[in-house]
């Protein structure tokens, strides 16, 4: 166990810091008996060392105005209220974001019905959704059961975590007496497990919790429950067909490359991760601008991409199948309805066209300048084909525009 003067001195050797609190039990054979709980939520706080010191002062202050114990989720229990003016006040504090595994309990067997074991696991999993370029990292964590057992999951996270992942790690434990991070991602976790476990709160709470701070994760994955297990009205901004495709489609794609250690997938995958939060915990409606997308990105992955490098790497996930709308005001979003579709179609069209404009000018030019012995895309038929219609349709354009007048 070590102290809040150690710690402080500890962290400043490593590239970020994890600050890791769970909320609810692990127990998957009883619940909804005795406050066994539906949902187990384990999250991080991650931070670089050289901040820590500033955060933690800024949620001490929080932590004596609010609370007369120690900042914890279960001290608030129902004040809705006092909740989410917490939340608020936490994430004014900048300059950390929050990694959230949400595990559905109900779905889960085998090993799992083993209390270390689904500690083991499902803290290994929160683990493993945090990829960076930071190849140092320490872990924190509050004391889970007696010493022996900390001593016991230190070895398994050092086993299992791969060395590719984290060239140097380390876990640690503290008394959360001595922490207020982790005092505050206890708060964190516990708000999001109050919302799943009160549904009739799960609303008021998640508009507390910035999606551009909060990365969330599912286990076992699953489609958003609250967007369409309970459903949105059908209306011209919602289509649930279109909706749960481009987010299947989103996760596939994340699936597919989320064990990648390439700068090159990481970003494409944070960037998705951030559209997704918005089906998770916020508005399917909303435009995510680009400041927003791209400090998503450079936080979780610690880089410091452009903008031309965030538009070229949406680009290529378009190219990939990926359906991503953005449109002329800014922003993107995965799509939801037919206005969106419309935007994605529109947005390539105004791409596609001047491109075989620009090429049918250049094809014109070459024929004329040669006397018609020259045509640049000859042997390419697929261009001709391409140019062939838009020629037709610009024949028709002239045509219907001559019976207009």
């Amino acid at each position: 166990m070590h102290s809040k003067n150690e710690l402080l001195e500890k962290v400043l050797s490593y590239d970020k810091c994890l600050f890791v609190d769970e909320s609810g039990n692990e127990d998957i054979r009883n619940i909804g008996k005795d406050n066994v709980s539906h949902y187990y939520i384990v999250g991080a706080i991650v931070i670089e060392p050289k901040e820590i010191d500033i955060v933690e002062k800024e949620f001490e202050k929080i932590a004596t105005e609010n609370f007369q114990k120690e900042m914890k989720s279960k001290h608030i229990k129902g004040d809705l209220g006092k909740r989410t003016r917490i939340l608020n006040e936490l994430f004014l504090v900048s300059d950390y974001i929050v990694h959230i595994l949400i595990v559905n309990k109900k779905q889960l067997s085998g090993g799992f019905e083993y209390p270390k074991s689904f500690i083991k696991n499902i803290q290994l999993k929160l683990y493993n959704t945090f990829r960076s370029q930071s190849n140092n990292i320490l872990i924190i964590t509050d004391q889970i059961k007696r010493q022996t057992f900390n001593d016991e999951f230190e070895k398994y996270i050092y086993k299992n975590i791969d060395n590719v992942l984290w060239a140097r790690r380390e876990k640690i434990t503290v008394n959360s007496k001595d922490s207020y991070c982790i005092q505050a991602i206890d708060v964190i976790t516990g708000s999001i497990l109050r919302g799943h476990e009160h549904p009739s709160e799960y609303e008021e709470i998640v508009k507390h919790i910035p999606r551009n701070r909060v990365a969330i994760t599912y286990f076992p994955e699953q489609k958003p429950k609250y967007l369409f297990e309970v459903g949105l009205p059908e209306s011209e901004e919602f289509n649930e067909e279109i909706a749960e495709e481009a987010f299947a489609i989103a996760k596939q794609y994340i699936d597919k490359k989320k064990d990648s250690y390439e700068e090159y997938d990481l970003v494409q995958v944070q960037c998705l991760k951030r559209l997704i939060n918005e089906f998770y915990l916020g508005n399917v409606k909303e435009w995510i601008q680009s400041d927003d997308l791209l400090l998503y990105v450079n936080k979780n992955c610690s880089l410091q991409k452009t903008k031309d490098s965030l538009r070229y790497h949406i680009g290529k996930m378009k190219e990939n199948g990926v359906l991503i709308a953005s449109r002329y005001g800014g922003g993107y979003k995965l799509p939801c309805c037919i206005n969106d579709l419309d935007l994605f179609i529109n947005n390539l069209g105004s791409k596609i066209v001047p491109m075989i404009s620009r090429m049918k000018k250049a094809r014109d030019i070459i024929k004329m300048s040669s006397k018609n012995n020259l045509d640049i895309v000859e042997d390419k038929n697929i261009y001709k084909q391409l140019i062939s219609a838009y020629e037709s349709v610009k024949d028709q354009e002239l045509v219907n525009n001559d019976e207009t007048d």
